[in-house]
């Protein structure tokens, strides 16, 4: 008899252990299991809190230009030159992206510009199809207002001082039937310093706490002349497209 009580008591004990560490970690109410908060992860970082990101951006946008006659004595009429149209072009850039206060951003970085336009003559026996490229280096600066959030909306306004590379002048005609190319380099003429006043906004995609993605319509405006002061004419270019990029938070 006594042999049975203590087997009893020792299963007493046993099954009141198993419980007391079954409930410590987890508890059930109504049939929905309440863990244990201490065990529960910790939330996420989110990229938006983020002080600093690195961005890659490549930009389509359909360019042109205002053109007219300088003043005398250098100027001269717009002739065939006043017949082009314009053409799309591509630019890219790098940089980072540094919180400034709360929601706004100051953007600097490097790259490349470009700008085009193009033109088109038929005669009897000859056609001609002529493009310019005119390619510069350039610093884009901005400042930008960033919202929170997974998706998020931003825009931008800012500045582009460009130093001039060259122009890449191509030209393809057809005489009496026979096709031809050329293409010519012109790095003479034209001022070494211009400036872009530039307007951008659009969305954000946060991917991951590692990178996020964005896209948005940038118009860009040139304030200055691309040629020489001694040039017969004066052009400032223009364009409007897309940006799209890619961000990654490094701090």
């Amino acid at each position: 008899m006594n042999s049975k009580l203590m087997t009893l008591k020792h299963f007493n004990v046993i099954a009141l252990l198993l419980f007391a560490n079954f409930s410590w970690g987890q508890i059930s109410t109504g049939g929905n299991v309440i863990k244990d908060p201490r065990k529960q992860a910790l939330p996420e970082r989110r990229v938006d809190t983020t002080n600093t990101e690195f961005y890659f951006q490549f930009s389509p946008q359909y360019t042109f230009r205002t053109l007219e006659s300088s003043p005398a004595p250098f100027g001269k009429d717009l002739g065939v030159r006043a017949n082009e149209y314009a053409l799309w072009a591509n630019s890219v850039s790098v940089g980072l992206r540094n919180k400034i206060h709360n929601k706004f951003y100051f953007d600097f970085g490097i790259g490349f510009s470009s700008n085009k336009e193009g033109n088109k003559y038929d005669s009897n026996d000859t056609s001609f199809v002529t493009s310019r490229s005119y390619r510069h280096f350039a610093v884009p600066i901005k400042f930008s207002y960033i919202t929170g959030g997974d998706i998020s909306f931003h825009a931008s306004i800012g500045a582009t001082p460009k130093a001039f590379f060259n122009v890449m002048y191509l030209e393809e005609y057809t005489f009496q039937n026979a096709p031809r190319n050329r293409e010519l380099v012109e790095d003479q003429g034209y001022t070494s310093f211009l400036l872009d006043l530039t307007a951008a906004a659009g969305f954000r995609l946060r991917m991951s706490d590692s990178f996020g993605i964005y896209a948005g319509v940038e118009g860009r405006r040139q304030l200055n002349s691309n040629y020489s002061v001694q040039s017969p004419y004066i052009r400032k270019a223009y364009a409007l497209g897309f940006n799209l990029g890619l961000y990654i938070p490094i701090q």
